[in-house]
């Protein structure tokens, strides 16, 4: 009986010793979880207090970047405006020259702008848009129909879109465009004087969803995933076109986890500041689309020169193809060293443009065949006047200090082709 309740006492010993200690476990694991608790909400405090900070910041260098000078745009150097009047003497034999060196087209029958057509005693200009100084407006969306007939190697009569005028202006020369020591070259373009086509199929391939989403767009991602998924190889990319604008504007091309914290707070921040219309003028000035030699080409409105020595109004749809499939990547896409690939890269976007309805079946099957007919030299044609345009250059380094010579300045000069001839 006595070893009996010996091991009683010892069973109930034991299980108050359990009890006493379970008692600790809990209460320890309780203070544990009450520091981590603690603990964890500081640190989210701090990540929070972090990242407001950062923003603040990123929001400020936003903000002096848009609203200020945003790029440093070359100052363009113009020959002498060419002026025709009735009654003057004129060869148009020289005037041919003169349009030839500004990069117009000898044609039979004229219907496009930078063509001209030339008989015996006359001659058709359709003279390109040009925003004369005098007005600073384009004068005309198209272009204008320029006429001049000859008698007696005198101007006997002129017409402007089939009116009788007794004066006509003619597109000056350009020189030379002084890029500025960052290397980016580029033709500013406003919004509303960007072909519709042209913007609705750069939204097509590159963002569909840009005015919808505030900047990021996971709906976006999964559609270029399952689209690339489904070709076998990328075909649409999952940055926004905002993302896009704030790699290229603000940040370098590092591939690091910070740079693309970076990327998507200053999406949102630029989607919060301006209006999308705004945002999508800036992409169109500052994607980069291609490099001729040391300058880098920025944007659609200097890409249509080089590509095709044309303006953005003077391309065609396969044009305008080619031009968004260098978004993708122009050294990968250059369509004079991998003519075969920028081909295959022009048609995608060509047959993107037919599923959407942005090209008829027949215009379809007219230009996914056409070649891409680019330019025959990559190199610019450079006007071979260097004493001429160094005394330029010095006097415009007396009349403007550098800074202003870097916001897009253009320059009417007297230099006059066909004095020369």
């Amino acid at each position: 009986m006595s070893i009996k309740k010996t091991s009683n006492k010892s069973e109930k010993l034991v299980q108050e010793k359990q009890k006493k200690q379970g008692k600790s476990e809990l209460k320890h694991s309780r203070t544990w979880l009450r520091r981590v608790t603690i603990t964890g909400a500081k640190l989210a405090v701090a990540l929070i207090f972090t990242l407001a900070i950062f923003t603040i910041y990123l929001d400020a260098k936003v903000q002096q970047t848009f609203e200020g000078q945003r790029w440093q745009v070359p100052a363009q150097i113009y020959g002498q405006i060419e002026s025709l009047k009735i009654g003057e003497p004129l060869k148009l034999d020289h005037l041919g020259k003169s349009l030839k060196l500004n990069g117009y087209q000898k044609v039979t029958t004229v219907f496009a702008s930078g063509q001209y057509a030339q008989s015996a005693n006359s001659m058709i200009i359709y003279r390109r848009p040009f925003a004369f100084p005098q007005t600073q407006a384009v004068s005309s969306t198209d272009g204008t129909q320029l006429t001049i007939n000859i008698s007696d190697g005198k101007i006997s009569q002129l017409f402007s879109d089939d009116v009788p005028v007794m004066a006509l202006q003619l597109e000056p020369i350009l020189l030379a465009r002084l890029v500025p020591n960052n290397k980016e070259d580029r033709v500013l373009i406003a919004l509303e004087k960007t072909p519709t086509q042209l913007l609705d199929t750069l939204l097509l391939v590159e963002d569909r969803d840009f005015y919808h989403h505030q900047g990021l767009s996971p709906l976006g991602m999964l559609r270029a995933l399952y689209s690339n998924l489904k070709a076998g190889r990328t075909v649409q990319g999952g940055s926004t076109l905002t993302q896009q604008l704030v790699k290229n504007m603000f940040l370098t091309r590092e591939r690091t986890l910070t740079r693309k914290i970076k990327e998507a707070l200053m999406a949102i921040i630029i989607e919060v500041r301006y209006s999308k219309d705004q945002l999508l003028e800036a992409y169109v000035n500052e994607v980069y689309l291609g490099q001729h030699y040391a300058n880098g080409i920025y944007g659609f409105g200097l890409a249509a020169k080089f590509y095709f020595g044309k303006t953005l109004t003077q391309l065609n749809s396969a044009q305008i193809a080619l031009l968004v499939a260098q978004v993708k990547g122009p050294s990968y896409y250059d369509p004079w060293r991998n003519p075969l690939r920028a081909k295959e890269r022009r048609d995608l976007v060509l047959r993107l443009m037919f599923e959407q309805n942005l090209l008829s079946v027949k215009e379809f099957k007219e230009v996914v065949n056409s070649p891409l007919s680019v330019r025959k030299n990559r190199r610019f044609k450079t006007q071979k006047y260097p004493a001429y345009l160094q005394l330029v250059k010095q006097e415009l380094n007396q009349l403007l200090p550098t800074y202003q010579q870097k916001v897009g300045i253009r320059v009417f000069t007297g230099f006059s082709h066909l004095s020369q001839q």
